[in-house]
């Protein structure tokens, strides 16, 4: 039971993680704006994927 409600808690970390991800890239990329104002933007990937693990 508690290992099917982590699992379903890592993937609505997951989820919530590539919602935010489309919206820091591909919704400015949209806009216009340079690829390189967007990764300047936007954090570190390590510090992502070290929170997803905790859960």
């Amino acid at each position: 039971m508690l290992a099917g409600v982590k699992v379903r808690l890592a993937a609505l970390a997951a989820c919530v993680c590539c919602v935010l991800t489309f919206e820091m890239f591909w919704v400015p990329l949209q806009r216009g704006l340079r690829p390189e104002a967007v990764e300047a933007a936007a954090p570190p990937p390590p510090e992502a994927s070290s929170q997803r693990r905790k859960w």
